[in-house]
């Protein structure tokens, strides 16, 4: 149900970088209702440390 996890990538100088990342909801690409995104860079440390976990 819904639409979650999809990137909010952006360009930056030439690269495309990763900055956030659709969180859950119940309704999916609605006009009146705008997108909440969770910014990536607050959980780089945490992604690694699951990353090296395997």
């Amino acid at each position: 149900q819904g639409d979650y996890g999809g990137p909010l990538a952006c360009l930056t100088a030439d690269c495309w970088v990763l900055e956030g990342v659709i969180t859950p909801s119940r309704v999916c690409a609605r006009t009146d209702l705008p997108a909440l995104f969770i910014r990536v860079s607050l959980y780089v440390d945490w992604i690694y440390k699951v990353m090296k976990m395997g």
